[in-house]
């Protein structure tokens, strides 16, 4: 991912991050995914709602208000997209 951010390869960091997180979760890793949802630009983090979904599980221990806003928001990028196993996850 340091390399890909380091040329600033975002399209491919958010890619990459989506299909990732939920694995990486659930393994407890939920550090590293919030150092890759850091690097990324506001606008791609909001382009994908995995990402806002990933985002709000990092944070919902240290700021339960910040993971609220990313699940919301989550929500309705699931919504939005016609994806309703998204929207119950």
């Amino acid at each position: 991912m340091a390399l890909l951010a380091e040329s600033r390869s975002w399209a491919e960091v958010a890619r990459i991050a989506a299909e990732e997180a939920g694995a990486m979760l659930a393994q407890g890793r939920s550090a590293t995914v919030e150092a890759w949802l850091d690097i990324l630009p506001p606008e791609f983090l909001g382009r994908d709602p995995r990402l806002l979904q990933a985002a709000g599980v990092c944070r919902a221990q240290a700021s339960p208000r910040a993971a609220q806003r990313a699940f919301e928001q989550a929500y309705e990028g699931f919504r939005a997209a016609r994806d309703p196993r998204g929207m119950v996850q």
